[in-house]
C-alpha cells in the first residue's frame, strides 16, 4: 500500500541549507562543557527511545530552544518551557544545567513528581519542596527542626522564609531553581494557587530587595501558563519568558546521522526521509532512527540496480515507508512499546465530557489534508481553528496538532495514519448514542432529514450531551434535529387549531340553519309544502355539516393524540410529572375515537414507559431549600418570599411561617420534629414549635447565617456564618461558645449523632471536626483537606461513623471521625451543593450545579440519577422510611422522587389510565400551578 502511495504521490524533495546552522551548532558545542563536536563522531553511538539524555549524550540534538532557555536564565529571567511531553524538556533542562553550573551559577532541580501528589497536606508537600533545596543546595541546617518552628505560620509562608532567610543568604552565585513536572501540581488535593503567587512575589521583590535579583526559576510541563492559577480573582501567573521548544529540523538533527554510517552510504537521504515521517518529533526520530540502524542494510538504499541517485532516493524512500508501516503503525497499539502513541490516545479521551468536541476539531483538521495516509509534513493546516480556545489548547498539549503560521496541522504523517479517520469515527462511535444516523445525515450532505432524531430518540440524545462539549457537527445535527422535531409539533398544533376552528364555524351552521328552520316554521302564511320543503332542505344540509364537523373533529383529535404523545416523550428528561399528565392526556383521548393500530400501540407504549420512567412523585411551589422531619409527616421549605413554609408529603400547605427580612438560606427539623429553625441573609436565626409558634431569634453574627444544625437532645443549636465563625447557642438564645478556625465563609455544620462532635465545612475548601473536651466545650480536633474548591454541605451517617462532604469540586468524599479520608466519589458532572444519608446508613444522596440528584451506596456505586430541577440543586433530604427523597434548589420548585422503582406491567388502556392518575393525584389536587390539569383524572383516577 505504502509503495503505491509513494509512486502517486511522490515525497517532497527538500532543500536545506545546513552551513549557518551548523556553525551556530558547532559555537554551542564548543562552550558546552563535556561535549565537543569531534563527540559527533563517536563510534560508541546509540540512540535513545524515551527519558532524559544525559548531558553528554551524542544523540542530544541541540536546537534553538537550548540557546534561548540558556541565555534568558543566566541573564535572570524567569523562564517557562510548556508543551507536549517527549518533546525533550526534561533533556533540554538537563543541559541547561550542566551549562550553567560550569560557569559558576548554582542549580537545582525540583522533580514535582518526585515530592508526590496524593494525598499529600499542604505542610508535607511544601516541607518537601523546601527539603529538595536544602539538599540540592548543600545547606547545612537542621531543616526538620526549623520547619517544625515554623508550624504557626502557613506552608507557603515557611517556604518563602526559607529562601529569603535561608537559601539566599547561603550563597553569593546566582541561583537557578529548575521546577520539572510543573503539572503536577493541579493534581494536588489543595489549591496550588498560592505557590505560584509565591513564585510570582520571588519577582516582584526584585524591585525592593535587589539579592533577589539572583533567583531565577525555571518551569517545565504539560499545561498553560492560564492554568497553573485555577482561582481566576487572582492575579494570573504572567511573568517570565515563554520558552518556544519545536521538533528538529535536518540541520539540527544531523548528529543523529552519525549513528547510521558504516550501515548505509547515504546516512543523510535516511535521515531526511525519517524526519519527513516524524516531522521532527523528538521521540519518533529517535526511534525510527534506532529502527533503521538496527534493520538498514547497505543494500536497501543502495542497491547494485540502482543506476542514478534518483533510484537511490526512491529505494530509500521505500524503505521508510515500509519500516513506518510495519513497526509503528499496524498494530500500534501493541508496538507502542515505550508508550508514545497512547499517551496521545489516552489524553484525547481522558475526559469523556470533552472527547466528542476533541475528536470533533481535530477531525477538521485531518479533513483538509490533501491525502490522510499522504506523509506530507505541511499538509492539513487548517486556518478557521487557529483562534485560541481550551479544546484547541488541549489538542496542541496532545501533541498531535501544532500550530504553525497562526494555523494547526497535524505534526506529522506518522500521527495523520495511526489517528486517522477510521479511528476517529469509531471513537465517536464509541462516545456517541447516534453514530449510525449522524453518519448517514453527513453522506447526504445533511440533506437526508429521515436520517434526524425525532422523540424518544432526540430526547435521549438532548440529555446525553446536557454535560459534554461536543464537536461543531454534533451541535449541528443535534439543532437540524431539534428544529425538525419542533416543525412536526407546530404543524400538529397548527392542524389542531385548524380542526378547532372547523368544529366551532360548523357548530355556528347548525345553530343558524336550526334558527332558520324555527323561524320558518312561524311563518303561518305559508303552505305546508313550502315548509316541508324548508325542513327537509335545513335537514339534509345539517347533515352534511355534521358528518363534516365529525371528520374535522376525529382529526383535530388524532392531532391532539399525537402531540401529548411527542410532548410527553420530549418532556421526560425534564419534567416527569408534566411527561405523565400528557400521557394520560393522550390517552383519554384515546377513548374519544377509533385510531389507525399504530397510533394506538404508540399511545399505550407512551403511557406504559412513562408510568415506569417517572420517579418524580409530587412537587411544591416556591421553595428552594427543603428538608423532611426526623418523624417523616411533614417537610419544611423556604422560597424567595422570606416564608418557611409546612407541608404534608402529599403537598398540603399546612403554615406559613413569617418572621425573616431577607432570603432564608436553610430550613431544619429538631431531631424530636418539635422544633423548626430557619438561617438566613439577615444574619439570624429564627427558632418556631411546630405548630407555628415562635420560640426563639439569635442574633449575634455579624454576616449571613447559612446553616443550623440541633443537637440530638434538642437543647442546643449550632449555627455557621458568613463571618467565618460557628455559634453554639441554648434554645433560650443563650450563646454558649464560639468557634473560629475557618479562613472564609463557614457553609455548613453538623452534630455528630450522640452530639459529641460537631463537623463544619467552608469556602476555604476544607472539613472541620470539633470535639468536645472535659468541660463540654468544643475544641478543634482535625481538618480534613482534600478537596479542590469550596466544601458547601456535610453530614453525619446516622451511626455517627462516616462523614460525608460535598465540594463545588464535583465530589463528595466520605471521612471516618479520625479524619481518614476513606472514598471519594467522583459521579457528577458539576459542583456538589448538599449532601444527606439514608436512615440505614447505607445510601448518600447528593444535589449538584447541573441540576441533578444523584445517589449512591455508601460504597460510591452510582445507584440512580434524578432529572427535572432546571438549576442548581440546593439541597437534599431521605424519608425516615427510605422511600422518598426530597430535593429544592435555585429553580424554586421542591421535588419529591420515589426511590422505588416502578415495576408496571403492560395492561389494558383503562387500567395504566388509573395507575396514572393515581399517581397525579396529590400533585393534581394540592400543587397551585397545575389549574389547567386539575380535573384530568376526576372521571379516571379508581
Amino acid at each position: 500500500m505504502i509503495e503505491s502511495l509513494s509512486q502517486q504521490n511522490p515525497l517532497p524533495q527538500v532543500e536545506v541549507q545546513v552551513g549557518d546552522k551548523q556553525g551556530k551548532i558547532k559555537q554551542f558545542l564548543s562552550a558546552s562543557p563535556g561535549r565537543s563536536v569531534s563527540d559527533l563522531r563517536t563510534t560508541d553511538f546509540e540512540y535513545q527511545v524515551g527519558g532524559s539524555l544525559p548531558a553528554n549524550a551524542p544523540t542530544y540534538v541541540i536546537r534553538a530552544a537550548d540557546h534561548e532557555l540558556y541565555e534568558s536564565l543566566k541573564s535572570g529571567e524567569f523562564c517557562y518551557l510548556l508543551t507536549s511531553r517527549q518533546m525533550g524538556k526534561s533533556s533540554l533542562r538537563v543541559q541547561a544545567a550542566r551549562r550553567l553550573q560550569a560557569e559558576g551559577t548554582a542549580c537545582a532541580t525540583v522533580d514535582i513528581t518526585g515530592i508526590g501528589t496524593a494525598e499529600m497536606t499542604p505542610v508535607q508537600w511544601y516541607a518537601g519542596f523546601a527539603g529538595i533545596l536544602a539538599n540540592s543546595f548543600k545547606i547545612k541546617l537542621n531543616f526538620r527542626n526549623w520547619w517544625r518552628d515554623r508550624e504557626h505560620l502557613p506552608p507557603v509562608l515557611r517556604l518563602n522564609e526559607f529562601i529569603e532567610q535561608i537559601l539566599l543568604p547561603s550563597t553569593d552565585k546566582n541561583i537557578v531553581i529548575l521546577i520539572d513536572e510543573i503539572d503536577s501540581v493541579l493534581s494536588l488535593n489543595f489549591a496550588s494557587d498560592d505557590f505560584f503567587a509565591m513564585l510570582r512575589g520571588c519577582y516582584n521583590k526584585r524591585a525592593e530587595n535587589p539579592e533577589y535579583n539572583r533567583l531565577t526559576f525555571a518551569l517545565f510541563g504539560v499545561t498553560t501558563p492560564t492554568d497553573l492559577i485555577t482561582d481566576k480573582t487572582r492575579t494570573p501567573f504572567n511573568i517570565g519568558r515563554a520558552i518556544e521548544l519545536k521538533g528538529f529540523d535536518f540541520a539540527e538533527a544531523m548528529p543523529l546521522a552519525k549513528g547510521l554510517e558504516g550501515k548505509v552510504e547515504n546516512p543523510e537521504e535516511v535521515l531526511q526521509e525519517i524526519l519527513t515521517w516524524t516531522g521532527g518529533q523528538p521521540f519518533l526520530t529517535q526511534k525510527l532512527c534506532q529502527l533503521a540502524a538496527e534493520k538498514l542494510e547497505t543494500k536497501k538504499c543502495t542497491e547494485e540496480a540502482a543506476s542514478s541517485n534518483s533510484d537511490r532516493l526512491a529505494n530509500c524512500k521505500l524503505f521508510i515507508a515500509e519500516l513506518v508501516q510495519s513497526h509503528t503503525v499496524e498494530n500500534w497499539e501493541f508496538q507502542d512499546e515505550p508508550e508514545h502513541l497512547k499517551t496521545i490516545r489516552d489524553r484525547l479521551l481522558r475526559n469523556p465530557r470533552r472527547t466528542s468536541r476533541l475528536l470533533g476539531i481535530y477531525q477538521e483538521i485531518l479533513s483538509e489534508m490533501n491525502s490522510p495516509s499522504q506523509p506530507d509534513r505541511e499538509s492539513g493546516e487548517l486556518a478557521s481553528f487557529a483562534e485560541d480556545s481550551c479544546e484547541k489548547m488541549e489538542l496542541l498539549l496532545s501533541g498531535l496538532i501544532v500550530k504553525n503560521a497562526g494555523k494547526l496541522r497535524v505534526y506529522n504523517p506518522i500521527y495523520a495514519s495511526v489517528f486517522n479517520q477510521d479511528w476517529i469515527q469509531k471513537e465517536l462511535a464509541k462516545q456517541r448514542p447516534y453514530s449510525e444516523s449522524i453518519a448517514a445525515w453527513e453522506a447526504s450532505n445533511n440533506t437526508d432529514t429521515s436520517r434526524l432524531l425525532q422523540g424518544r430518540a432526540l430526547a435521549e440524545a438532548l440529555t446525553w450531551a446536557t454535560d459534554k462539549s461536543l464537536s461543531d457537527r454534533d451541535y449541528q445535527f443535534l439543532s437540524a434535529s431539534q428544529e425538525l422535531e419542533n416543525l412536526e409539533i407546530q404543524r400538529a398544533l397548527e392542524v389542531e387549531k385548524q380542526a378547532s376552528q372547523i368544529l366551532v364555524e360548523a357548530n355556528l351552521v347548525l345553530t343558524q340553519a336550526q334558527q332558520k328552520a324555527k323561524q320558518t316554521v312561524q311563518l303561518s302564511l305559508l303552505g305546508l309544502a313550502t315548509i316541508s320543503a324548508i325542513s327537509v332542505g335545513v335537514v339534509v344540509n345539517a347533515q352534511r355539516v355534521a358528518m363534516r364537523i365529525e371528520t374535522q373533529k376525529k382529526q383535530a383529535i388524532i392531532a391532539q393524540i399525537k402531540a401529548f404523545n411527542s410532548t410527553a416523550d420530549i418532556s421526560l428528561t425534564y419534567d416527569e410529572l408534566g411527561a405523565l399528565i400528557a400521557a394520560v392526556n393522550a390517552g383519554k383521548e384515546l377513548r374519544e375515537i377509533e385510531v389507525t393500530p399504530a397510533l394506538k400501540e404508540q399511545t399505550l407504549n407512551r403511557l406504559h414507559h412513562t408510568l415506569n420512567a417517572v420517579r418524580e412523585r409530587n412537587r411544591f411551589a416556591n421553595g428552594h431549600i427543603a428538608s423532611f422531619s426526623p418523624d417523616g409527616k411533614l417537610i419544611v421549605s423556604a422560597g424567595n418570599n422570606y416564608l418557611v413554609k409546612i407541608f404534608q408529603p402529599n403537598g398540603k400547605l399546612i403554615l406559613n411561617l413569617p418572621g425573616h427580612s431577607h432570603s432564608i438560606t436553610e430550613v431544619v427539623f429538631s431531631p424530636d420534629s418539635q422544633l423548626i429553625a430557619a438561617t438566613s441573609f439577615d444574619k439570624t436565626v429564627i427558632i418556631w414549635r411546630r405548630d407555628g409558634t415562635l420560640q426563639q431569634i439569635l442574633k449575634g453574627h455579624r454576616d449571613l447565617v447559612w446553616s443550623a444544625s440541633f443537637s440530638p437532645n434538642s437543647k442546643q443549636i449550632a449555627t455557621a456564618s458568613s463571618d467565618k465563625t460557628i455559634k453554639i447557642w441554648s434554645l433560650k438564645g443563650v450563646l454558649l461558645q464560639t468557634l473560629k478556625g475557618h479562613t472564609r465563609p463557614v457553609t455548613s455544620v453538623r452534630f455528630s449523632p450522640d452530639g459529641k462532635m460537631l463537623a463544619s465545612t467552608s469556602q476555604d475548601r476544607t472539613v472541620k471536626l470539633w470535639k468536645r473536651n472535659g468541660d463540654r466545650q468544643f475544641g478543634l480536633y482535625k481538618t480534613l483537606s482534600g478537596h479542590k474548591d469550596e466544601v458547601w454541605g456535610c453530614n453525619f451517617s446516622p451511626n455517627g461513623k462516616t462523614i460525608a462532604s460535598a465540594s463545588h469540586d464535583w465530589k463528595v468524599k466520605l471521612w471516618n471521625t479520625d479524619g481518614k479520608l476513606l472514598n471519594t466519589i467522583a459521579d457528577s458532572t458539576a459542583g456538589m451543593g448538599s449532601v444527606s444519608w439514608s436512615s440505614d446508613n447505607r445510601t448518600i444522596a447528593g444535589g449538584s450545579m447541573d441540576g441533578k440528584v444523584r445517589v449512591w451506596r455508601a460504597d460510591g456505586t452510582l445507584l440512580q440519577t434524578f432529572k427535572g430541577h432546571q438549576a442548581d440543586v440546593w439541597s437534599v433530604s431521605f424519608s425516615p422510611d427510605r422511600t422518598t427523597l426530597a430535593s429544592a434548589g435555585k429553580d424554586l420548585s421542591v421535588k419529591l422522587w420515589s426511590l422505588d422503582p416502578a415495576k408496571i406491567e403492560a395492561g389494558e388502556l383503562d387500567k395504566l389510565l388509573a395507575l396514572g392518575c393515581r399517581w397525579l393525584g396529590d400533585y393534581l389536587q394540592n400543587n397551585p400551578n397545575v389549574e389547567s390539569s386539575r380535573h384530568l383524572c376526576e372521571k379516571t383516577h379508581n
